[in-house]
């Protein structure tokens, strides 16, 4: 077959590609024990290639290599972007810094071990990279080792480094999962206790938001006005609409409120629980919005001047004409304040009559259409400004040269900056979630099978060697020691449930295929939402962690 293309072509390069990245797909996705290697089987059919007798252009492979990066490192970046500072501040700052001590800890494993068994540091780098199944982090060492390491020895110091990763990646999923059942079985947990202690203490996360209909029964409350509501805004309980009698009036704060008002409440469980304190029980009737006089509409912001703007600044409160009672944000539901500024893509749900709802809906854009067509030109503009940022030395004592932060750095860098900033220079930077998906696998597909490809001769020798069994025991400690530790002070001084401490041993790795054993096992969602409370942090400090090594032991 290969007659077809002539030798080191172009096209037998894209063709040996795409049969290395269908076939690692493909090999992906079996399951055992309901984990899978995901996206990951690429590395090893390139592995597997390579042992086979596959060779490529050298040249093509290293550009395929780095354009495959980039796409990938800024994908990352407008992915874990906006919730970087989000999800520190939704009450997870316990979980981000548990987290950082965990890879804190395997830091501190990998300087220990390139000095107590000698081995060669780059491997070192890739253990620790796939002992956390971090593509993220070995896609970074890879690009500072381009940087810095001496130009006759990388091509061994590359090899080095993904065939590290290759042997410790499967102990690095086998490892969370033996962490999980380890701390299981020691504690002696019961699931349905630890449940019950999660509902008593509340989730580190965010909640969904529910309705509730109020029947006004607090006499205090007669003939005041609806704004003067005591602790509505502090709790984040909107009162969407009011019935009184079989009239559905706006919940305008004007409106003077008479015993029993039947009002539409909109917040968390927890605080219309304290609403219903306040203003009176909780009642079966249905107020419809669609009575002629008002409608809900989910809206959604696509307009340049409503991007970045605060629902005040739009004049999209009550007191306009018009209640928000949720903003649904990246899979979120948020509770609206008005001084909240507006991200491209969110769904304000709204109420209000149909006249202001048009003139809302005019305002904030609503256009599905645009919100499902990524617009290409602000991905090549950023990724241009990554790699000139990435570029760019920067003077670091001890260090001749400088140090850039590459094509790994800048590239993520920016893509973070500009996805909070959301609108800039004209360009709106945003990616709808299918085109951020199939950039960033795209991106990762062509650089796992480039590694895979160009490690893949001595990975064979490698695996089966004495060297190989040790970086294999490296690896296992490197996953399983600081998960072991992180959990046991969660758990002795901070009294952290099991469910929510499933989540943030899955998190800290970064380790999807895990999340799902982790679901599977508890029967509870909550380690998905603390899985997403930690990953953004835990994911660019594992590529930090990874270039920080490469510093260490070649600058």
């Amino acid at each position: 077959m290969f007659s077809l293309f002539s030798a080191n072509s172009g096209a037998l390069t894209i063709f040996l590609l795409a049969v290395t990245i269908s076939l690692g797909l493909g090999f992906g996705q079996i399951r055992v024990c309901r984990v899978s290697l995901g996206v990951s089987g690429v590395l090893f059919s390139g592995l597997l290639l390579a042992g086979l007798g596959v060779e490529l252009n050298a040249s093509l492979l290293g550009f395929v290599r780095d354009f495959g990066l980039v796409m990938f490192i800024f994908a990352i970046g407008l992915q874990v972007g906006p919730g970087f500072s989000d999800s520190l501040r939704r009450g997870g700052f316990l979980l981000n810094a548990l987290a950082a001590g965990i890879v804190a800890v395997g830091f501190v494993l990998a300087c220990a071990f390139v000095g107590l068994t000698g081995q060669s540091p780059a491997g070192i780098i890739g253990i620790f990279s796939g002992g956390t199944t971090s593509t993220p982090a070995l896609a970074a060492a890879s690009q500072t080792l381009e940087e810095l390491a001496p130009a006759a020895s990388l091509p061994a110091i590359s090899e080095d480094l993904g065939l590290g990763y290759a042997i410790a990646y499967p102990f690095g999923i086998i490892g969370v999962i033996a962490a999980m059942l380890i701390v299981r079985t020691a504690g002696r947990i019961r699931i349905p206790d630890e449940l019950r202690e999660l509902e008593r203490r509340q989730p580190h996360t965010h909640t969904r938001m529910h309705t509730r209909n109020l029947q006004l029964a607090n006499a205090n409350l007669d003939g005041s006005l609806l704004g003067d509501i005591p602790g509505l805004d502090v709790m984040g309980v909107t009162i969407s609409r009011v019935m009184e009698g079989d009239k559905v009036l706006p919940a305008v704060p004007s409106l003077r409120l008479k015993m029993g008002m039947v009002l539409h409440a909109v917040g968390e469980t927890s605080q219309l629980d304290r609403a219903e304190l306040i203003i009176g029980p909780q009642v079966a009737t249905t107020l419809k919005a669609s009575d002629g006089r008002l409608e809900v509409r989910s809206l959604l912001v696509t307009s340049n001047k409503s991007i970045g703007a605060t629902l005040r600044s739009l004049q999209l409160l009550p007191e306009h004409g018009i209640t928000v009672t949720r903003i649904r944000r990246s899979g979120m539901e948020l509770p609206p304040r008005p001084d909240m500024p507006l991200h491209y893509g969110d769904k304000l749900v709204c109420v209000g009559p149909h006249g202001v709802m048009d003139s809302a809906e005019h305002l904030l854009g609503n256009s599905v259409r645009q919100l499902n067509m990524p617009n290409v030109l602000p991905i090549f503009v950023g990724i241009a400004l990554g790699v000139l940022v990435g570029s760019v030395p920067i003077v670091i004592p001890g260090v001749s040269s400088g140090v850039r932060l590459g094509l790994a750095g800048g590239p993520l860098l920016i893509s973070i900056l500009l996805s909070r900033v959301q609108h800039f220079a004209g360009l709106t930077w945003y990616l709808p979630t299918s085109a951020a998906v199939l950039l960033r696998e795209t991106g990762i597909c062509l650089f796992l099978s480039c590694v895979g490809l160009s490690a893949g001769k001595g990975f064979q020798a490698a695996l089966f060697s004495s060297t190989g069994a040790l970086w294999l025991f490296l690896g296992f400690c490197i996953t399983l020691l600081p998960l072991l530790l992180g959990a046991w002070v969660a758990r002795r001084f901070f009294r952290m449930d099991y469910i929510t401490l499933c989540g943030l041993l899955v998190g800290c790795m970064t380790s999807a295929p895990t999340l799902a054993f982790a679901v599977n096992m508890l029967d509870n969602d909550t380690p998905s939402a603390v899985y997403a409370t930690v990953y953004p942090f835990s994911t660019i400090l594992r590529i930090a962690a990874a270039q920080a090594l490469v510093l260490l032991f070649f600058a």
